[in-house]
């Protein structure tokens, strides 16, 4: 039997779809600026008006129910027709719109466009806000979720080829291979791969680990021709300390090593094999094609890669 919308607390589905993206009460609540407790009470009421639990405890997270994972998309664009019904010929206006944006990327990309970004916004959207958010682990398995947790989300072209549709190029990179300076390896007068496979690498991947290849197709080579690296990380910003003083190399992007290894601390060579290149883009998702708000955010996008690309040259 279908129910009344009369009869339903249209609230409850702002409420609904903040749980089901957060996968937790106290985010989903600090996203609708309700407190802990008064979320855990609409999330009893959503609870007994579906007669399913929705979120469980398992080990020291929450995780949806099959129902709840289920209830999503549905909710996702419930959710979003509402958005469009009650915005019906309400523009967007970056002169006045005190709209927060929420931009998920890694630490470096943020340093790529973040500085371009900000720029932008100050001239032409003094009041329009952005909250920078690390890349979710979740895109791996569940790369719709990941795309509904935030408006952007900035991400290697080659790990969602099936979103490219509802995305746009933002920069272009390339690795080198980093080294401390005082390292065996930097003495050679001409790196081999063999060289490489015999030094300890510091490695660095987005995703949870051994679920997601790593960005560089040849790092993939490497680490899957010899032992697996002797460090993992999620940050390439993190690497250069690493790298200082240690025995590691590591691969990192060519614009991250002229900035942050260009001292004498550092030796930084070409990779001794034919170079991969890669393309971040900003993805959003297919059902918020009709933002209006997005649609402006994404022109903003689209002018942070042309002054990157006048500024280096891609």
């Amino acid at each position: 039997m279908v129910a009344r919308l009369e009869s339903i607390d249209l609230n409850l589905l702002v409420a609904l779809n903040a749980l089901l993206e957060e996968r937790h009460v106290t985010n989903a609540g600090a996203r609708l600026h309700i407190g802990q407790s008064a979320m855990s009470g609409v999330l009893r009421r959503l609870r007994g008006y579906f007669g399913d639990e929705l979120l469980v405890r398992v080990g020291n997270e929450l995780q949806l129910t099959p129902f709840a994972e289920s209830l999503r998309p549905a909710a996702r664009a419930a959710y979003d027709s509402a958005s469009v019904l009650f915005s019906a010929g309400v523009e967007f206006d970056p002169r006045t719109s005190e709209r927060v944006f929420s931009i998920a990327l890694s630490d470096y990309s943020l340093t790529r466009i973040g500085p371009v970004l900000m720029g932008l916004l100050r001239e032409e959207a003094p009041h329009v806000g952005v909250s920078f958010e690390p890349t979710p682990t979740t895109f791996v398995k569940d790369p719709d979720g990941a795309l509904l947790q935030s408006d952007i989300l900035v991400l290697p072209v080659v790990y969602l080829p099936a979103y490219t549709s509802a995305s746009l190029p933002v920069f272009e990179d390339d690795f080198v291979v980093v080294m401390a300076s005082e390292h065996p390896l930097a003495r050679r007068p001409q790196l081999t791969v063999k060289d490489l496979r015999s030094a300890p690498q510091v490695h660095a991947q987005l995703g949870p680990r051994n679920q997601l290849r790593p960005l560089a197709g040849v790092d993939a080579h490497l680490a899957l021709a010899a032992a697996p690296p002797h460090a993992s990380v999620h940050s390439y910003l993190a690497m250069p300390d690493m790298l200082r003083q240690g025995s590691h190399w590591a691969l990192v992007p060519r614009s991250l090593a002229e900035s942050a290894c260009s001292s004498d601390e550092f030796t930084v060579v070409e990779t001794p094999f034919e170079g991969e290149g890669f393309t971040e883009h900003a993805f959003w998702h297919p059902s918020r094609q009709r933002d209006s708000g997005l649609t402006w955010l994404r022109g903003i996008l689209g002018r942070v890669r042309e002054e990157l690309a006048t500024v280096e040259g891609y």
